[in-house]
Formats: structure tokens, sequence, C-alpha cells
């Protein structure tokens, strides 16, 4: 799925069409006839999963989407594409870690998950993807901000407006996080590292926001050090039953 999304992000259409088909269609057949060694070595433990075949299509279909989408009108198309892609990618991944289909509370906290990763995601990109005419941030949701798809795509400096958004959305990321430390201990331990990816993620995001959110000027990120010494943390602490989410005043 992490080549697909590549993929997705080549700017040339033609070039990136045949390619993501040749992906998708390993990615559709891992039950039945892969032929990548990654695709054949996943085949067994799907089935013995019982992971549904319509989740990986899902999956594949609304990335497809993706070629050629460049905006999302409103928040329910971008839940709608969440959904179809990481919510259905981090169950995938949740039923392999766990062994097991996840219940109806740990489905529900997989949503709120993969939402706040996507909106972290959407932030931290938001710069290189204008550089390649996608707005991912809703339009109605720009709107209420006085801002348009033409601006952004035109950018040289981050507006204060936008600026405006990114910190009224690190309070929803927040919620959607915290939302994990209702869950048992025992399914956070299972999934460690995809919750370290999202602390990652929440850690750019605090740097991004505590440096003045100037997105367009610079993008943020975190030294492989870094990285290495927040995982280790992070997975230690999850381990402890600990969820380490610092809130960005």
């Amino acid at each position: 799925f992490k080549t697909l999304e590549d993929i997705i992000d080549i700017p040339e259409y033609q070039v990136a069409e045949k390619p993501f088909a040749w992906w998708a269609d390993e990615t559709c057949h891992l039950q039945s006839d892969a032929s990548h060694p990654i695709s054949q070595a996943l085949a067994p433990i799907l089935k013995q999963t019982q992971f549904p075949q319509s989740h990986l299509e899902k999956i594949c279909t609304a990335l497809q989407s993706n070629l050629t989408t460049v905006q999302y009108a409103n928040q329910n198309e971008l839940n709608l594409y969440t959904t179809s892609t990481l919510s259905s990618l981090n169950l995938f991944i949740a039923t392999l870690l766990l062994s097991q289909a996840p219940t109806q509370q740990e489905r529900g906290a997989i949503e709120q998950l993969s939402m706040a990763m996507q909106w972290m995601k959407i932030i931290r990109s938001l710069r290189d993807d204008c550089l390649r005419g996608h707005i991912y941030l809703p339009q109605d949701l720009l709107k209420q901000h006085q801002l348009s798809s033409t601006q952004l795509l035109s950018c040289q400096q981050t507006p204060d407006s936008l600026k405006q958004l990114i910190t009224e959305l690190k309070g929803v990321i927040y919620t959607q996080l915290t939302s994990l430390r209702s869950t048992p201990k025992k399914f956070r331990r299972a999934l460690a590292p995809l919750i370290t990816q999202a602390l990652l993620d929440w850690k750019i995001l605090n740097l991004t926001i505590t440096s003045g959110c100037d997105i367009f000027e610079q993008r943020q990120s975190l030294s492989p050090v870094h990285k290495l010494l927040n995982t280790s943390a992070s997975l230690w602490q999850i381990q402890l039953g600990i969820l380490p989410l610092q809130r960005i005043v």
C-alpha cells in the first residue's frame, strides 16, 4: 500500500497509471494468485485471519480515484475517502497485529486514529501537494476561513487564515487521538506500531505549530536520531499502558 501511495504522488497521470494498475492488481490477489514475494508471504496470514478480500479491493479503488481527484468539496467526501483508504488499511494492519478481527469498539478507535493521521498528513504535505495541483483540505473548510484553492496553489508564504485553520485542526486531532485512552491496554500494546507512527506525526505537528505554522516556507521534520529516540520512548510507554500524548498549547 505504501508503494501505491508513492505512485499516486507522481505528478503525471500517464506515468503513474500503469505501475498503479499492476500493484493494485497484485494487492487485490493477495489471497489467490499473487506473484510478488511479499504478497505470497501475506497470503496465509490473510487466510488465517479471514480478512475480507472486498476490503483490499475497496482500498485500491479509493486510491485509484486519487490519481485524478484534486480536491474534496466537504468533510464528508474526505471522511469517505479516509474510511475507504487509511481506515481500511489500518484495519488490515490491526487484524494482522491482533491475529483476529477487531471488536466494534476497537474499529471505532481505529477510525478515529486514521482520521487523525489523515489530518496530520494533509497538513504536513500541504506545500508538496499544492505543487502537484492537489488540495486535500475540504473546500467548505477553506471557505469558512476565507481561503480558496487558487490562493493556496499560488502561495509563496503561509496566509494567516491558513495558520488559524491549522491551529483549530490540532484540537480536533488531539480529541481523535485521545479517544485511544478508552480502549483496553492490551489493544494499544498490540497496535503500538500504528500508534507510535501517529505520535511521531503529532510531534511534527507540534513543531509546525510552535514554529509559527509556516508550512509554505519550510517543512518540519525529525532527524533520524530524534525519530529513533521518540519511537523507542513511545513503544516503551505504550507497553506500560501509557499513551504519551503531549497537548499542543
